[in-house]
């Protein structure tokens, strides 16, 4: 598969997860580090353009993130880390 097709595929199974993320669910942030304040936070909602808008929960709404890495529950490290090599291969093609 190329690295195209993979985008793709990565794409189409993020739509439909986020299709399942409702207003103030608690998400994972997968790309973010550990010591992000955003990498655990709540859902608010994805836009037209394929990115998610996330609250901290005290009032500070995160830049918006592209819908590939927000996953649903608070993930540990290593649950983080399988889930983005995917991500990370389809678009630079190495290992992270």
């Amino acid at each position: 598969m190329s690295r195209m097709d993979e985008r793709i595929a990565i794409k189409k199974e993020a739509r439909a997860r986020m299709k399942e993320i409702k207003f103030g669910d608690a998400v994972t942030n997968i790309c973010a580090g550990q010591g992000n304040p955003m990498r655990h936070c709540y859902f608010v909602r994805v836009s037209s353009k394929d990115t998610a808008q996330c609250t901290d929960g005290k009032d500070h709404f995160g830049d918006y993130y592209r819908i590939e890495v927000i996953y649903q529950g608070s993930l540990s490290q290593d649950e983080c880390d399988k889930l983005f090599e995917p991500v990370w291969q389809s678009e630079f093609g190495v290992k992270k």
